[in-house]
């Protein structure tokens, strides 16, 4: 802990998250390093690398000359740091998560901003377009409009495709889409 000891608050964080790892040695913190048994010292080894958080961790003969209970405490306390580091990284995958969650809430509430303060219709369908290939991802699509006094549904306005190669239908009659993109009514 020596090497952060400008910075007392990380100093005493990282001593802390150890001494959590190695309970024996927080019993002992105010003896001697040489004053310990070998399995003690050992753990005292791996704290000291502990204490430097490091990304990789390689142990070579972790048990050599150690009684069956001291190997049995170290590998616990290995485990441990597997388990932790594991939790460490399911929590920063989901902290991106719910960061591109929240970027696409954002994006999608300016996006809802612009659609409802705009009244002209080619604006609105600009939008609606842009929200399409933006947030949801829609490669090929098209957007319809009703024709009120005829009951026709028609496209309007598309992408990945001209607006022509969609098919207009009556409201009722509908249209499926069938292999290879072709639309058919």
């Amino acid at each position: 802990a020596f090497v952060y000891r400008g910075d007392k608050e990380d100093q005493e964080r990282r001593i802390a998250k150890v001494m959590e790892l190695f309970v024996s040695l927080a019993e002992r913190q105010a003896q001697a390093a040489g004053s310990l048994s070998g399995g003690q010292q050992q753990m005292l080894a791996l704290a000291c690398v502990l204490l430097h958080e490091p990304e990789v961790l390689l142990i070579d003969e972790l048990s050599l000359g150690l009684s069956p209970i001291m190997v049995q405490e170290l590998l616990q306390v290995v485990e441990r740091l597997k388990e932790v580091e594991e939790e460490n990284r399911h929590f920063a995958d989901r902290y991106l998560e719910v960061e591109e969650e929240n970027n696409n809430l954002a994006n999608l509430y300016v996006a809802s901003f612009q659609l409802h303060s705009t009244l002209r219709m080619n604006e609105v369908v600009s939008i609606i377009l842009e929200i399409v290939i933006n947030l949801i991802g829609a490669e090929i699509f098209a957007i319809y409009a009703v024709d009120e006094n005829s009951g026709v549904i028609a496209p309007i306005a598309s992408e990945g495709l001209d607006v022509k190669r969609f098919p207009s239908a009556r409201l009722g009659s509908g249209f499926d889409i069938v292999s290879g993109g072709e639309l058919e009514r």
